[in-house]
């Protein structure tokens, strides 16, 4: 996200809706991961999450101005293709052991041998789905660290007069997001401990899945 000294009006309205958007997906990705990871501790930690950015969304939705001859919801969508390819991976899940119920697919979207184009470039998909582990160290390792990112830009750049009651919502959702990854990368780390000699390979095959893809863009917006 490379934004002016100070962002437009209409520019803040599309980056709203992203936000928004944002928002939304961590909302479903939580709520479902939450189902079917197998530490406790992570599981009520993403249930929280979950609700956590669902008021959120709430919020962002609430600051989406009104502007004639446009629907709020023309400015709700993902920042860009990359960051829609991320949370599609994110949100294909494998059945390992008890850690997954189903695969977590999404009607209608992509499977995992598919690619998407992101400009020129063709985006491969996971040549396979991941695990609930493996999802939620992308989320605390990639997804979320990238989210606090773009909105500490945001924040930096929103006019405290013409837009003071986004920055007050930046604020108050930035507190969130920084205590909710702090405490989910501890359960992450947790998690690792107690995985085994594959731990390198995960990690660094996480790596290219989920950061290749977002090359280029700083945070997510």
């Amino acid at each position: 996200m490379k934004l002016a000294k100070e962002v437009a009006f209409l520019e803040l309205a599309s980056l709203i809706g992203s936000c928004y958007w944002l928002e939304t997906r961590l909302f479903e990705s939580c709520g479902v991961l939450a189902q079917v990871v197998n530490s406790p501790a992570l599981c009520a930690h993403l249930d929280a999450q979950s609700r956590q950015h669902a008021w959120h969304a709430m919020l962002w939705e609430e600051q989406i101005p009104t502007i004639a001859g446009k629907a709020q919801h023309d400015f709700v969508r993902a920042p860009n293709q990359a960051v829609e390819h991320v949370f599609q991976l994110l949100e294909h899940q494998r059945p390992v052991n008890k850690e997954v119920s189903g695969t977590g697919e999404r009607t209608g979207e992509q499977g995992p041998n598919a690619t998407e184009e992101n400009g020129d470039q063709a985006i491969p998909s996971s040549p396979r789905s991941l695990s609930a582990h493996e999802i939620a160290m992308g989320m605390y390792r990639v997804v979320v660290p990238r989210l606090i990112t773009s909105y500490n830009i945001l924040y930096k750049h929103t006019s405290d007069i013409t837009a003071a009651s986004t920055k007050r919502v930046l604020r108050l959702i930035l507190s969130d997001e920084l205590a909710g990854w702090q405490e989910g990368e501890m359960l992450v780390e947790q998690l690792l401990c107690q995985e085994t000699g594959e731990t390198g390979m995960t990690l660094a095959r996480l790596q290219e899945l989920l950061e290749v893809p977002l090359t280029g863009i700083i945070g997510l917006l």
